[in-house]
């Protein structure tokens, strides 16, 4: 599918969340769902996979919690044996706990070491999710009979055990993964689930698109945290400015894969998630500011206008602003403001990115007390 549904396939997605909603199937999983339905060629076929599968109590990861994986990858493929020291076989063990251990065998299974080591815990046991929850949705695909494999072991906390096997081939999730994974261990001589061993220099592009949808553009970000489907702050035109993006697509590609000077390909400089703010120590009327001239509603700092051009309105707004509200308040008291002040019958929808910026910075710590 190009991404896009009919009434009709709208129709049967909204029965199968309602149904995953009385099931008790995490939000995490539903929109993984999703994601892999609006690529299926086979739309109606797979919605009623997983409808099957709901109704067995069969959807994994709906009741327990993974909390541990055992990653094993068989690198050895048809051909001449390998040399006795090549670390062909690969185990990686890791809890959410943050424990981590890592042995590499030759192809007779022989052991030729071993390593053990701490990570983050939030960040490990958000990994171990994170992967539960894409293979539990993955589309199954035919099998290659001339590369290698590997096989996914999750333990949830109630002592049930889970697994998933494949190929190791170089598709875009299985890339992705991989990726997050040898970044997050600091190990790029994993063969993960693409078997790529670090050995090619690839590069994150980013897809991105903006409120009108209308073009495409590629950005690169070697952040993890950036996944498909994020609001995302990114340079554009001149002027130094920044706008807020739909990261649509992630490929990991080599320099001739990419049809673009990948010279000219701007950074990813921030999420909503992780505000792009340089230092914690900022005011709360800085981080307003901020929002503000990303949304840049009337066009004029793209026009190369002064920097200090909505600094009356971010002062308003800063003013008042309070601990308790969420982003739809924030919103709210933007549309006022920007409406009184340039007389356009804005939504509140339009600030949305700049009210979750807002309110994120402040969880996070960025925003001071102070409101001037």
């Amino acid at each position: 599918m190009n991404g896009f549904f009919t009434e009709k396939e709208f129709n049967l997605i909204h029965d199968l969340i309602n149904l995953c909603d009385e099931n008790g199937v995490p939000r995490e999983i539903q929109y993984r769902m999703v994601r892999c339905l609006q690529s299926s060629l086979y739309l109606e076929r797979d919605i009623e996979t997983y409808k099957k599968t709901i109704l067995a109590n069969g959807m994994p990861f709906t009741k327990e919690k993974p909390v541990k994986i055992v990653l094993e990858t068989d690198g050895e493929t048809y051909g001449p044996a390998p040399e006795e020291d090549a670390p062909l076989f690969q185990r990686i063990s890791m809890t959410e706990k943050g424990h981590v251990t890592i042995t590499f065998y030759n192809w007779q299974r022989v052991k030729l070491g071993s390593e053990s080591f701490r990570v983050d815990a939030d960040k490990a046991s958000a990994l171990i999710k994170d992967l539960a929850y894409h293979f539990a949705v993955e589309p199954l695909t035919a099998r290659a009979t001339d590369v290698g494999s590997w096989e996914i072991k999750f333990t949830c906390d109630n002592g049930e055990k889970i697994s998933f096997d494949g190929d190791l081939l170089e598709d875009g999730a299985k890339c992705l993964y991989s990726d997050n994974l040898r970044g997050f261990l600091g190990r790029q001589n994993l063969l993960c689930f693409d078997g790529r061993n670090g050995s090619v220099k690839r590069y994150r592009i980013c897809t991105c698109v903006f409120d009108s949808g209308e073009n495409e553009y590629y950005y690169r970000s070697d952040d993890p945290n950036i996944k498909i489907g994020d609001t995302v702050i990114v340079p554009v035109g001149g002027f130094g400015r920044t706008s807020f993006a739909t990261v649509t697509d992630i490929e990991f590609l080599e320099e001739e894969e990419i049809n673009y000077p990948l010279d000219k390909i701007k950074f990813i400089e921030g999420s909503l998630e992780i505000p792009a703010i340089e230092g914690k120590d900022v005011s709360l009327f800085e981080v307003v500011k901020k929002a503000i001239d990303i949304t840049d509603c009337e066009g004029l700092l793209d026009m190369g206008a002064p920097r200090d051009e909505y600094d009356g309105e971010s002062k308003q707004i800063t003013q008042r602003l309070e601990p308790y509200m969420d982003k739809y308040h924030v919103a709210t008291i933007i549309t006022e403001v920007m409406t009184a002040q340039f007389n356009e019958p804005y939504s509140s929808d339009r600030f949305y990115n700049a009210a979750e910026y807002i309110v994120n910075a402040i969880k996070n710590g960025f925003a001071g007390k102070e409101k001037t």
